[in-house]
């Protein structure tokens, strides 16, 4: 009985060996995994590194700092004007916690409430109205402990797309006077 023991540990010592070589290997692969991460612990360094995803997706991307340090990211979809907010940040807008897609719509008379609520039964991204009845989306990914970059390109495209059906649902393109979009400079 000791013999057939023996013999079977010692048949499980190149599986083992294989086992131990892998689990060696696992830090260089979870370094590389680590690499396609956004997170925004170093607010100092990691915006720069979204504008050039959203470049890399094929939109235009502009980082803008206000006065009060707050960021944010000029972008485009549908022919729309989009901005991607660094919010949940420290009171000097380091380590943030989320990013906030967000389009707005400036209209010359107040828009009907249902106009969000029809959409909110059934999209992802999230529409209301400001004080003044102009219709917004927006949608929030929560990026602490980051988030893969393939993750934030499919979310990058995923709200472009719903921009342009938005574009429709609200009739933005039936506007007569502007087509400019309002950009607003503090996110909700």
């Amino acid at each position: 009985m000791k013999i057939a023991l023996a013999s079977v540990a010692l048949a499980a010592l190149p599986a083992l060996a294989i086992a131990q070589d892998a689990a060696l290997e696992a830090p260089a692969e979870i370094m590389k995994t680590r690499s396609s991460v956004i997170d925004l612990i170093d607010i100092d360094t990691k915006p720069e590194r979204v504008v050039e995803l959203v470049q890399e997706a094929g939109y235009r991307a502009k980082l803008h700092r206000m006065d009060d340090g707050q960021i944010y990211i000029d972008s485009s979809a549908s022919g729309m004007e989009f901005q991607i907010y660094f919010d949940g940040c420290e009171d000097d807008y380091t380590e943030c916690e989320l990013l906030v897609f967000s389009a707005g719509f400036d209209f010359d008379q107040p828009q009907d409430e249902m106009l969000a609520s029809v959409w909110n039964q059934t999209k992802f991204t999230k529409a209301y109205l400001d004080d003044e009845g102009d219709p917004f989306l927006e949608f929030s990914v929560n990026i602490l402990h980051g988030v893969t970059t393939a993750n934030f390109t499919d979310t990058l495209v995923w709200y472009a797309s719903e921009l342009g059906e938005f574009i429709d649902h609200v009739g933005w393109n039936e506007e007569s006077d502007s087509d400019a979009a309002r950009i607003r400079v503090t996110p909700t």
